[in-house]
């Protein structure tokens, strides 16, 4: 069995009692490194050829498949149905048909524990490429120990570790490793070290921020039914905006809003006055709670349906396959000051409408940029009474700000919802689909998003670089389960970072004059103090302080959202709406320039291939130069 190196910096400001000129506060920036045994064996697949054809790389393998996206939906399905049997009396009927866990291939090998062996801390800084090369050479060295004393030794010819961290951590590994591609044998190219991968709970915090970057305004609380505002309304001052520091409270606050706009539109849909009515639908019997299971899924299978088709939009690629076959369209004659409303046909890029001037009809062509511009196209149509100017131009209802905002919204809270799940269940199949629907995500906050490329660079790897064999030891690695059973996985770099808030506790006992090599010595014996430590309390019988059990129900702040939201019609048109304080978005996230999104995935694709790591940029600086305007 194989195994996977986890690493994460460990920074800590150390004071000092006795400060002198060469004795100050410091600021420490350490490494700490696990290695996370495979919890199955996967010697029949194959471990030579890759999966797909390096040198031709399609863009449509970075966006979900027909079957992937008929997976997203099915697995929205369980989770919506979910929260509104919590929370809806009438529908507590679906909870017989959804499933505790939602099955997948993987879930008996995702059930078992994670064998996890701490590395000792290396008082070296990521930040630096000459100290990520000492990293990167003392990880070599310990599987070259471990593999030497285990007695496979002859292993090592062809043996592959996998390495992991979050985007800073693979690109500076990445980059310290390619400066010894050109030395004399493996252990000095540092060739046991492959592939170097991104993890899953860096990518879900970024993808947090961005959305807060999006549709979080401080001043934004006047306008009603945004986040702001609804911060204001359920008082919740521990959100500011900033994740990264606060990253529980605010993944709370969003799942709490997407699941106050859901119920919203579950009431209107089922024509509920308040949270606590009786729903109203068709399909609805007064003995639903009595009926077999096969008619409960029929029913259970249309109303989520409805409910999906009402509010879910799937990213498309190609702006042909888009349903859009006709236009409203307004002629207007300066001359008379008339206006005539038309409806157009769309052909393709071309836009054919016809027209009647002086009782004559004519059929009018022209390209569908023009038609659809602010100015309109203007024409002049010779007649035998003379030249009749007229311009052609779209025409285009009212904004709605504020259902624009939440239906927005409720994309970004589908893809958080699904993704939290996912990492409980450790299903690595619905980890590559969200993956796929995060990039055009990333990509609308900026074309320069960190976790854009990371989003490619994974898929790359895991469906077309690498062989079938090493391809499922990273998917399959991208999760620990520390204590064993079902839906207790976690993202890999997620338990890192508990063992990090470990070793700082540790640490900080030391005293304030602690030296390096304390440190060190207290980060060895880390591992062995955690488990005296969880024995000592498991033979007294003294329950875990974990804080699952001790959160506060949320229902209150969830009525109180839902009967603000039920007043102001957030998932109905209505004209002229305007967030006059808040980010102005469009309907979907999807606003932008198709052909420019393909070329950013093929270009990020030319240099990934080359082992290049892509710079990280102020993404800020550019940030919203790929959105419309109305982003």
């Amino acid at each position: 069995m194989d195994g996977k190196i986890n690493g994460d910096n460990l920074d800590l400001y150390v004071k000092t009692n006795d400060i002198r000129m060469n004795n100050k506060n410091r600021d420490l920036h350490y490494f700490a490194s696990d290695l996370t045994f495979d919890r199955v064996r996967l010697d029949h697949l194959e471990d030579a050829a890759p999966l797909g054809d390096p040198n031709n790389v399609n863009v449509q393998v970075f966006i979900p498949s027909a079957d992937e996206m008929t997976m997203y939906r099915k697995s929205l399905k369980y989770l919506i149905g979910r929260e509104l049997a919590q929370s809806i009396k009438g529908l507590e009927w679906m909870n017989a048909i959804i499933p505790t866990h939602i099955p997948h291939d993987m879930e008996k090998v995702m059930c078992e524990r994670s064998k996890i062996f701490w590395l000792p801390l290396q008082l070296k800084n990521e930040m630096y490429h000459d100290q990520c090369i000492q990293i990167m050479n003392e990880l070599e060295k310990h599987v070259n120990t471990i593999y030497t004393k285990a007695g496979r030794g002859g292993d090592l010819e062809k043996l592959k570790i996998v390495v992991g961290g979050d985007q800073m951590t693979r690109c500076n590994l990445q980059s310290a490793k390619n400066l010894r591609r050109g030395c004399y044998n493996q252990t000095e190219r540092l060739e046991h070290l492959h592939p170097i991968i991104m993890e899953m709970f860096h990518t879900l915090m970024d993808f947090l921020e961005k959305l807060f970057k999006r549709f979080y305004s401080k001043d934004g609380g006047r306008d009603a039914a945004t986040l702001a505002n609804m911060k204001m309304l359920i008082q919740r001052t521990n959100v500011n905006g900033q994740v990264k520091s606060r990253f529980e409270a605010h993944e709370e606050f969003v799942l709490l809003i997407g699941k106050a706009y859901l119920l919203v539109l579950a009431m209107k849909i089922f024509k509920m006055e308040n949270i606590e009515d009786s729903p109203k639908h068709p399909l609805l019997k007064n003995n639903m709670k009595y009926l077999q299971n096969k008619p409960k899924e029929e029913v259970f299978d249309a109303l989520m349906e409805e409910i999906l088709d009402c509010s879910l939009v799937p990213f498309q690629l190609d702006e042909g396959t888009v349903n859009v076959k006709t236009v409203e369209l307004e002629v207007s004659f300066p001359a008379t000051g008339q206006k005539v409303n038309v409806t157009g046909k769309i052909e393709g890029n071309t836009i054919t409408f016809p027209l009647c001037v002086n009782n004559r009809s004519y059929v009018f062509s022209a390209p569908k940029e023009n038609i659809c511009t602010k100015s309109g196209w203007r024409l002049c149509l010779p007649t035998e009474f003379g030249v009749i100017n007229m311009t052609v131009m779209q025409t285009r209802a009212p904004l709605d700000d504020l259902k624009n905002y939440v239906h927005n919204f409720i994309q970004w809270y589908y893809v958080v919802l699904n993704f939290k799940d996912t990492m409980k269940e450790g299903d690595i199949y619905r980890t590559n689909m969200l993956l796929k629907m995060m990039i055009p995500f990333f990509y609308s906050h900026s074309a320069l998003s960190k976790y854009f490329v990371e989003c490619i660079d994974y898929i790359l790897k895991t469906e077309v670089m690498l062989s079938p064999r090493l391809s499922m030891r990273i998917r399959l690695s991208s999760y620990v389960n520390p204590k064993g059973g079902k839906g207790k996985n976690k993202a890999a770099d997620m338990q890192k970072e508990n063992e990090v808030r470990i070793l700082k506790d540790l640490i900080r006992g030391l005293g304030a004059n602690k030296t390096e090599h304390a440190i060190v010595t207290i980060s060895k014996a880390a591992p062995v103090i955690s488990d005296i430590s969880t024995n000592f309390d498991r033979a007294l019988k003294i329950k875990e302080g974990g804080t699952t059990h001790k959160k506060r129900d949320d229902r209150t702040d969830l009525i109180t959202l839902v009967n603000a939201l039920k007043k102001m019609n957030i998932w109905s048109y209505v004209p002229g709406r305007v967030l006059s304080k808040s980010n102005k978005v469009s309907e979907t996230p999807f606003k932008f320039d198709k052909n420019m999104f393909k070329l950013s995935i093929l270009t990020t694709v030319d240099r990934l291939k080359l082992g290049i790591p892509i710079s990280d940029l102020e993404e800020e600086e550019l940030e919203g130069d790929n959105e419309d305007d109305g982003q």
